[in-house]
């Protein structure tokens, strides 16, 4: 029988190969390559839980698409609370009076301007908050969401709160600036409902800023025996998304 001349000539070059791959098996090994993929998968997922007697069920799909420009501004300024004085004043005097001539005495003078103030250390609470678009989801059952943020800001989230020139108060100021904000909270009421299943996708494109300023504060009274301070407080936050997600348990 005759073989084919190209069939010996690869059997031959495979004895080759493997003896070479058998002398020098692991011995040195290299790889290098340069790798493009663009796969396409379609996922089909079947979850089984057991669960028997599930008490309800909530599918939400949210879309929210936002474009422009949002501004919060809390000012507060030239505020000036008086305490209210221990009021005894005293003091001496004397005058000449025509008849009598000269007169001496002391007097009491007893001021009451509580009513210019809080009469005691008062306090003062500023607050701006900028939110583009805003979801917020409570749910106690099996839970599907699909959920879009999209805010494509021509211009943008500003939030600003100013306090200035306050006199015997305590100051609180917050600026809060958000562009896309989710919140889910799921408080399963049974063990059947233990099941949460989210898409959340959140796009921005802008800018996002928040400022708080609190300048010349003066306090010059005692704080009450419960104050817990402190006496000024300012807090500024800028977020582009933000997502918090809450899954209880029994």
């Amino acid at each position: 029988m005759k073989l084919n001349k190209l069939t010996v000539a690869i059997g031959a070059a495979s004895v080759l190969m493997l003896g070479i791959s058998q002398a020098q098996a692991f011995d040195r090994t290299h790889w290098s390559w340069d790798l493009y993929a663009n796969t396409d998968i379609d996922l089909d997922m079947d979850v089984n839980v057991h669960f028997d007697d599930p008490s309800g069920m909530t599918v939400v799909e949210i879309d929210q698409d936002f474009d422009g420009s949002i501004t919060s501004e809390s000012i507060v300024k030239n505020i000036n609370n008086t305490a209210k004085p221990d009021t005894d004043i005293e003091f001496d005097w004397q005058a000449k009076l025509p008849i009598f001539g000269k007169v001496k005495g002391d007097a009491n003078l007893n001021i009451d301007n509580s009513g210019w103030g809080l009469g005691e250390l008062g306090a003062i609470e500023s607050t701006a908050t900028a939110v583009g678009n805003n979801a917020s989801l409570t749910s106690d059952v099996m839970t599907n969401l699909d959920a879009l943020q999209d805010w494509d800001g021509s211009g943008e989230i500003t939030a600003t709160s100013y306090v200035a020139n306050i006199k015997n108060m305590t100051v609180d100021s917050a600026a809060t600036a958000v562009g896309n904000n989710m919140s889910l909270d799921l408080s399963p009421a049974t063990d059947t409902d233990s099941l949460l299943l989210a898409n959340i996708v959140q796009i921005g494109d802008g800018d996002v800023s928040a400022y708080s300023t609190v300048k010349d504060v003066v306090i010059g009274v005692g704080a009450p025996n419960k104050f817990e301070g402190p006496h000024i407080g300012s807090v500024a936050t800028a977020v582009g998304n933000n997502v918090s997600v809450s899954v209880g348990s029994l």
